[in-house]
């Protein structure tokens, strides 16, 4: 009777161990158990849209004084970016720090004027450490700065998840890293290469949420949430037509 026990543990501990590395394999092989280890950068490979949305980025004409917004979805879909003609929306829905990295020289060469980064939620969405990816804005900031030593640099702050509508344990464990990250960031601009914008705390609830009537799941943003970040962004982008409506909202009246 033992060996039959015996037989059926090893029986069930081989399949155990296979269906382990069918999954590991499956998940990118040794790659995968070295970026869970920390030993290499998560790599980023990019689906189609992604790679559609990177070639119709690759035709937008360059101009003078230009100001790009990078970053996943959550600037993609940025109303106010749409507003103005020297403004440039190069956010891509899915995309993580290391797929910013890939295609930042595309960004670089433009010399841009302003330079605004938002990035991030979906490294953590994956589990990818808030260590990497502070680690991965630091070098595109910094390969901004060295490439095009005129743009003036932003990054802004993560936005925190909503549990009741994105729910689960890694939604948890994603929420607290983001306040690892931001801090991360916030440390890092004490350099003095960016300007750090914590817009967090205007859509945090009193559990450290996403407001939840500002996200239509958890994670992205409603027209509610999209009108209070470009409230929050506005101030800071000098868009030539925002400029001149800012001097002329300044000039005083005839009496």
């Amino acid at each position: 009777m033992s060996r039959t026990i015996s037989r059926v543990l090893i029986g069930y501990c081989a399949a155990l161990t296979l269906l382990n590395v069918a999954w590991v394999v499956k998940k990118g092989g040794p790659r995968y158990v070295l970026e869970q280890l920390g030993l290499i950068r998560h790599k980023h490979i990019n689906v189609g849209f992604q790679e559609e949305g990177i070639e119709r980025l690759r035709k937008i004409p360059d101009t003078n004084d230009e100001i790009i917004f990078a970053g996943d979805s959550i600037t993609y879909a940025l109303s106010l970016l749409e507003s103005f003609t020297d403004v440039r929306n190069h956010g891509i829905g899915g995309d993580s720090s290391q797929g910013m990295l890939d295609r930042l020289p595309m960004i670089a060469a433009t010399r841009p004027k302003q330079f605004f980064l938002n990035i991030g939620t979906n490294d953590l969405s994956t589990e990818v450490s808030a260590g990497e990816v502070a680690e991965n804005i630091r070098e595109i900031v910094d390969r901004m700065a060295a490439e095009s030593p005129g743009t003036e640099l932003f990054v802004t702050s993560v936005l925190p998840t909503n549990l009741e509508l994105s729910g689960g344990l890694r939604e948890e464990r994603k929420l607290v890293a983001v306040g690892r990250l931001n801090a991360m960031i916030a440390e890092a601009a004490q350099v003095g290469k960016f300007t750090y914008l914590d817009f967090s705390p205007h859509f945090r609830d009193d559990k450290g949420q996403l407001r939840r009537n500002l996200t239509p799941d958890g994670v992205h943003l409603n027209d509610d949430g999209i009108r209070l970040y470009c409230k929050l962004l506005e101030p800071h982008v000098k868009s030539k037509e925002l400029l001149a409506r800012r001097a002329e909202g300044a000039r005083p009246t005839r009496p």
